[in-house]
C-alpha cells in the first residue's frame, strides 16, 4: 500500500480493505485506520469544499486526518 490512494465506495464484500478501525483523539475527533495497517482517511490538502479527495495516507497526525462523527436523531452517524 502506498500514499495518495483514492477512496473507492462499494457494496461490502468482506474483504479487509473493507474493515476501518475507528481510534478517538484526544481532541474528540475520530481517525479511521484501514485494517489496523497504519494508513488512515486522509482529506486532500485538508479541504473543505464538497468533491475534495478523501484517499488513503501513512499517519502523519494531521488535522486532514482528523474526522468529526456525531449521532443523529435516528441512531446513525454522520
Amino acid at each position: 500500500m502506498h500514499n495518495d490512494v483514492n477512496i473507492i465506495l462499494e457494496k461490502n464484500s468482506s474483504l479487509s480493505n473493507q474493515i476501518f478501525y475507528f481510534k478517538k483523539t484526544s481532541k474528540g475527533t475520530y481517525i479511521f485506520d484501514i485494517n489496523k495497517t497504519g494508513f488512515v482517511l486522509d482529506v486532500l490538502y485538508s479541504g473543505q469544499e464538497n468533491g475534495t479527495n478523501v484517499q488513503l495516507c501513512e499517519t502523519n497526525n494531521a488535522e486532514a486526518q482528523e474526522w468529526i462523527v456525531t449521532q443523529c436523531e435516528d441512531g446513525n452517524y454522520t
